[in-house]
């Protein structure tokens, strides 16, 4: 689900933020470094979110598709049952 894309891209964002934070002595590239990795992670995120919405949206035209099949073989079975009737009926007069 896209909720725990997003929380996990907050967590590594705040994780990272924070090693480079401790790691980077220059509190000006230190801040530079912070945004950079908050672009990178938003990024990433926003490529994972659009390829699960076009997968999201894959799966629901083939489903549709699917239930739009089986309709028309269900009304397809339904006219041969009306026909085989009205056969029997025609036969029975």
């Amino acid at each position: 689900p896209m909720y725990l894309v997003l929380y996990a891209g907050q967590v590594i964002r705040h994780l990272l933020s924070e090693r480079a934070s401790r790691q980077i002595p220059n509190e000006y590239q230190a801040q530079r470094a912070t945004r950079l990795i908050a672009d990178m992670v938003d990024f990433a995120v926003i490529i994972i979110n659009n390829a699960y919405l076009s997968d999201s949206l894959r799966n629901e035209r083939e489903a549709q598709s699917l239930r739009d099949s089986i309709i028309g073989r269900d009304i397809a079975i339904e006219c041969e049952r009306a026909r085989a009737s009205l056969f029997d009926w025609n036969r029975q007069l």
